[in-house]
This record gives C-alpha cells, sequence and structure tokens, in this order.
C-alpha cells in the first residue's frame, strides 16, 4: 500500500483585503513552491535511499542485533494496532484525560507484553513503555515528573536544619 496522496488545496484568496497587483505579484511565488511540493513520506524514502551507510544496520546496531530490531517492530505493530495505545488527541487532552488514559496503557501493558508470546514478556514491557512515551508508574501520580523532590531529607542534619545559602 502506497502513501496516501497529498489533497490539493483550492486557493483560498480574501478579496477584500488582497488587490488584483498583490495576486499578481504572489502568483509566481505561489506556482514555484506548489510545483515543488512533496509528499513527506516519499520524501523521506529517497533520502533514505540516498544515505552513505545502511540505515537497517545501523538500526540493528543501536537496539543490539537484527533479532532486537525484529522483536522492536513487531511489538511497534502490535501497540499501532491496539486502539488502547492510540496517541491520537494527545496533545489536545486536559491533565485529567491524559492521566486517564496513560494510566489505562500502562493497565493494557501486561496483557499485550504476554500475548505476544514471547520468551520474555519483561524485555516486551519495556519496549512497550519506550513505545508508549508517557511518564509511568510512580511519574505518573507525581505529575509526570514536573516537580522536583525535596533534596534535603537526604543531607546532614546540618544541612536539614539550615539549608546552604546561596
Amino acid at each position: 500500500m502506497g502513501p496516501a496522496p497529498i489533497p490539493v488545496r483550492e486557493p483560498k484568496v480574501v478579496t477584500h483585503i488582497v488587490d488584483e497587483r498583490t495576486r499578481t505579484l504572489q502568483k509566481p511565488s505561489s506556482a514555484i513552491i506548489t510545483a515543488i511540493q512533496a509528499d513527506p513520506k516519499a520524501d523521506l524514502r529517497r533520502e533514505r535511499s540516498n544515505a552513505s551507510f545502511a540505515s537497517r544496520e545501523l538500526a540493528a546496531l543501536m537496539v543490539g542485533g537484527e533479532a532486537n530490531l525484529v522483536l522492536r517492530e513487531k511489538i511497534a505493530a502490535a501497540v499501532r494496532a491496539d486502539p488502547v495505545f492510540s496517541k491520537k488527541g494527545k496533545y489536545f487532552m486536559e491533565r485529567s484525560e491524559l492521566y486517564r488514559t496513560t494510566l489505562e496503557k500502562y493497565l493494557a501493558l501486561p496483557k499485550l507484553a504476554v500475548s505476544m508470546g514471547e520468551k520474555d514478556p519483561i524485555a516486551v514491557g519495556r519496549i512497550i513503555r519506550e513505545l508508549i512515551d508517557e511518564p509511568g508508574g510512580l511519574d505518573l501520580h507525581l505529575g509526570g515528573g514536573s516537580r522536583l523532590p525535596n533534596p534535603y531529607p537526604f543531607c546532614s542534619k546540618r544541612f536539614a536544619t539550615q539549608p546552604p545559602t546561596l
């Protein structure tokens, strides 16, 4: 299945603000920009084909070998197929909704890890957690790691009673 075609946008000109002279001046620039408009996926494929190194080998090296890369690809496909792990609308959610959806993802994680049928579900779970890319565990309950912990309980008694001056 190939990439979806880029939809052609109809030019929208606000007639009461843009006069004919401005439209005439803008037309050549718009034609150049429209002529070189490319599908970003096709552009990425073209750039990757021109790479001076084997991108697959580099990816395998980064994850510890071809077997680990195949495993990661299999896990990524399973995560993409499961609607619980969807990131759709993530950036427009309110904090409480993001908390709820992230918690749902972390509750679904063990089930997906076991259902993959791999010999090490803990390793599969770690990879799924990387792919979720959201705070989990204690970080989730503390606000995503946005608060800094108080260092004074770990200091000596002198610093606990008298904080250092800066």
